[in-house]
């Protein structure tokens, strides 16, 4: 081998190894590394839609809701039940609008124990009125995760503590169970389609 393809094999491969440094440098420092950097970049979503799937789990029965929710933040959140009930929720207020017996009416938030905590804005709004909140890894099918555990405020037994899972890949919310004071999963919500890069109206609302 001549002195020229040496030189030639050696800047092809000192070029390869500048490429694979560069790219683990770029992606180091482009990807949150810990919980509270997920979490901030939750914080700063301004508006998303995505499909979620809703277990209700009691001691009798498992009940099962399918919907689409709309989220846009500082005017509210909506989210519209396969079963033709769509709720929508601004301010301290619920408004319920029931497609199959043509009506609507208006419950305040607080009554409200499933569908609320199904935004992810309200679970991460809990996250920094919470002094009391963990994080760790956890690999799922091949996916890295990061679980962010919470307990909820107030005295329910029922909804005492909230794990979110999400993909550390890409920042997105897979899953969010509620377990009760004896840690068995009372709700379940798993998110797909999630897209926070959708342009949402004022007038979706």
């Amino acid at each position: 081998m001549n002195k020229k393809t040496l030189f030639a094999l050696l800047g092809i491969f000192t070029a390869f190894i500048l490429f694979v440094v560069i790219g683990l440098v770029f992606t180091i420092l482009s990807k949150p590394h810990n919980g509270s950097d997920i979490v901030n970049s939750l914080k700063e979503i301004k508006a998303y839609k995505s499909d979620v799937t809703i277990q209700v789990i009691n001691d009798m029965q498992t009940l099962n809701y399918k919907g689409h929710q709309t989220y846009k933040k500082n005017l509210g959140c909506k989210l519209e039940l396969s079963e033709g009930r769509t709720l929508i929720f601004k301010g301290d207020e619920i408004t319920v609008v029931d497609k199959e017996n043509d009506k609507d009416y208006k419950v305040e938030k607080a009554f409200d124990e499933v569908f609320k905590y199904s935004f992810i804005g309200e679970y991460i709004g809990l996250i920094y009125t919470n002094e009391e909140i963990s994080y760790k890894k956890e690999t799922i099918n091949d996916e890295e995760l990061l679980l962010i555990e919470i307990l909820i405020p107030g005295s329910n037994r029922n909804l005492f503590k909230g794990v979110m899972y999400v993909s550390i890949k890409d920042n997105l919310p897979k899953k969010l169970i509620i377990y009760d004071n004896k840690s068995k999963e009372r709700i379940i919500y798993t998110y797909e389609n999630f897209n926070w890069a959708v342009k949402i109206e004022d007038k979706e609302f």
